[in-house]
């Protein structure tokens, strides 16, 4: 018997093969961890976008509150005292550093996924000073950055001294639609 020296062919392609193996299992590795990267990211920013939603409502009860004016003032579209409508976007207003409350004047913002389809509730961020802001048209291109994200807030009746604050963010990644939802009792306790 003769002592060979070397690899034979077969065992030349089965080392490759193992090889190959472990490379595709280190790039599928590698993307999965990427993309559970980016997934963490947008969670976390929309969880931001959702939390200012609720921060600006209590700022307009506790603004309301310092102005000896009703706690719940603008918290809703009313009608002859009922709050008809209670579902709205939040708009900043840079020239004096106020958000509004714009409950629109259509059905479009029922739900944030009617919202979003229709293009009612998108943030956009303002290329000048970096704040984040709704509106109900396309704001120009040339000051404004439309974002991934949409959120819609809806301020629930629950009695005479409570509300329910309801902020909803959503976005799509990749062909797949994601969504965040908080929600926060708030009360007159004056």
């Amino acid at each position: 018997m003769k002592n060979k020296k070397g690899f034979t062919l077969i065992e030349l392609i089965v080392a490759l093969s193992i090889a190959m193996m472990l490379t595709v299992a280190i790039m599928n590795i590698s993307i999965s961890s990427i993309n559970a990267d980016s997934k963490s990211t947008f969670k976390a920013i929309a969880t931001n976008i959702a939390r200012e939603g609720i921060e600006v409502i209590l700022n307009i009860r506790d603004s309301n509150w310092i102005m000896s004016d009703y706690w719940d003032n603008g918290l809703c579209l009313e009608s002859e005292n009922i709050c008809e409508d209670t579902t709205a976007i939040l708009i900043f207003n840079t020239s004096n550093n106020t958000w509004q409350l714009d409950f629109g004047s259509d059905n479009n913002t029922e739900n944030i996924d009617s919202c979003s389809i229709n293009e009612q509730c998108i943030i956009y961020k303002d290329l000048g000073n970096k704040s984040l802001t709704q509106s109900r048209t396309e704001l120009d291109d040339l000051y404004y950055e439309k974002t991934f994200f949409n959120r819609l807030v809806t301020i629930e009746v629950i009695d005479e001294n409570h509300r329910k604050i309801i902020s909803e963010v959503l976005w799509n990644e990749r062909g797949e639609e994601y969504k965040i939802k908080l929600e926060r009792d708030i009360y007159d306790w004056r």
